[in-house]
């Protein structure tokens, strides 16, 4: 089998079940944001753990971009899933608000699903920092900084994003956590907060990411700053303001279903012989750095 054909694999992906449009493909919509947090969770533990292990000079990690970009991409996918699980009910195009700002996207949901307290969720100081953050990541995705500060005044993002470390993968977290949290009852019957698998021992099971960031990478990166006598400005909220259901729908026309059962083509025999393919790759390529005894480390060869 070519590899292309198990993108269609969806084995142990979840998706929002509207029962009255039946039980194919358009009675669905694809749950993608508890994917892209999982992901987005463990990068961050990861260079909280690179953190930790620093020896001779302090690691700020080495995949901390990309834990930031999958944080905003969490982030994003999940309110347009709550905006796309009320354009199914009120049958109107997505497409219509794929344009909007993240921001704009947010003040939409309250119109939608017409629920109270938007500005209560506002005072809550919550979308400047959301508008920082989209800042924050532009700079980055767009490679557009010419070497100048940013001025950050709500959050603790670094003022040349392409420098950061740990506290912006913190800052990040502690924002879709805000978010995830106001809007995880939103829909009667439904808890929208992201569930990130953990393994444990042979099995494995869901932990909710607001009990993980609380209660795992919160403590777990204050400790590791403590370890190595470092400190941080970072603040992080105190309170939560938790929204109102909406009354658009009732209890039981949205459901979560998993797809549990692999599709039979998709049954490939694994060659489970350990090898060291990719080792042997990399080592070959080391071969190729000469460096003798009295040389040290220098810049990389830019010249022709």
């Amino acid at each position: 089998m070519e590899i292309e054909e198990l993108r269609k694999n969806t084995l142990g992906h979840a998706s929002f079940w509207f029962p009255q449009f039946g039980r194919d493909d358009n009675s669905l919509i694809p749950m993608t944001y508890d994917n892209y947090t999982i992901k987005s969770f463990y990068t961050v533990c990861q260079n909280i753990e690179a953190l930790e292990s620093s020896n001779v000079i302090v690691n700020q990690g080495n995949t901390i971009i990309i834990g930031l970009g999958m944080l905003f991409i969490s982030l994003e996918s999940y309110i347009n899933s709550i905006i796309k699980i009320a354009c199914k009910f009120q049958n109107i195009d997505f497409k219509k608000y794929k344009k909007f700002s993240l921001t704009k996207r947010i003040a939409l949901i309250f119109d939608m699903l017409c629920i109270p307290g938007k500005n209560k969720f506002y005072q809550t100081g919550i979308m400047p920092r959301l508008q920082e953050f989209s800042e924050f990541r532009n700079e980055i995705f767009h490679d557009r900084s010419l070497g100048n500060d940013l001025d950050f005044k709500k959050t603790s993002f670094c003022n040349l994003p392409f420098l950061a470390n740990q506290v912006d993968l913190i800052q990040a977290s502690s924002i879709c956590f805000e978010i995830f949290s106001s809007f995880r009852y939103v829909y009667p019957g439904i808890d929208l907060m992201p569930n990130i698998f953990i393994k444990k021992g042979e099995t494995a099971g869901y932990l909710k990411f607001d009990y993980l960031f609380t209660n795992v990478v919160v403590p777990m990166f204050f400790d590791t700053l403590k370890k190595h006598s470092l400190e941080t400005k970072i603040k992080l909220p105190k309170s939560i303001y938790l929204l109102p259901e909406t009354n658009i729908i009732k209890k039981g026309e949205l459901k979560v279903i998993l797809k549990a059962t692999q599709d039979e083509k998709f049954n490939i025999k694994i060659d489970q012989n350990k090898t060291e393919i990719c080792k042997s790759y990399f080592e070959n390529a080391q071969k190729q750095i000469n460096i003798t005894d009295d040389e040290y480390f220098r810049i990389g060869n830019y010249y022709r």
